[in-house]
């Protein structure tokens, strides 16, 4: 799977319409929705899957600060029993600083930028053709062309 940055490399190498060739230009936009379509679904479905593993996390966790998780979780996950009992009220903040929680929360940050800014690709994408069709249409202008 491509990081942010590689697919903003790629991106600016793509998203340039070359002013010179606009014939070509307007024939990219089904190759570019199909490229970063593909990049797009699998790092969307990553992301659902990312979120479904917090929540899972967040039930072991939560089960762990009331005692009530299984030997085979606590091993799963490499936890140990806390030392004290926590009141349901601090649950979330003792929750939010344990590694395993900060570690997914930052993955799915990534994941977020990342699925947002394929989101903003793919809608430029599919407005290319109205890019390039005005440039057709500011040439014929500096042509002196009034309409085809």
């Amino acid at each position: 799977m491509k990081t942010f940055n590689e697919v903003m490399e790629e991106w600016k190498k793509d998203g340039v319409i070359d002013r010179s060739d606009l014939t070509a230009e307007s024939l990219k936009p089904p190759i570019l929705h199909g490229k970063y379509w593909a990049i797009y679904e699998p790092v969307r479905r990553r992301l659902a899957q990312l979120r479904a593993e917090r929540k899972s996390l967040l039930a072991d966790a939560t089960d762990l600060l009331d005692g009530a998780i299984s030997k085979e979780t606590l091993d799963k996950r490499g936890w140990t029993m806390p030392q004290r009992k926590y009141a349901k009220v601090q649950y979330d903040a003792v929750i939010g600083e344990m590694p395993d929680i900060k570690k997914i929360d930052g993955i799915i940050a990534e994941q977020e930028t990342l699925v947002a800014f394929l989101e903003d690709v793919i809608k430029q994408i599919n407005n290319r053709n109205f890019y390039v069709g005005n440039a057709i249409k500011w040439e014929m202008f500096l042509a002196g062309i009034n309409s085809v």
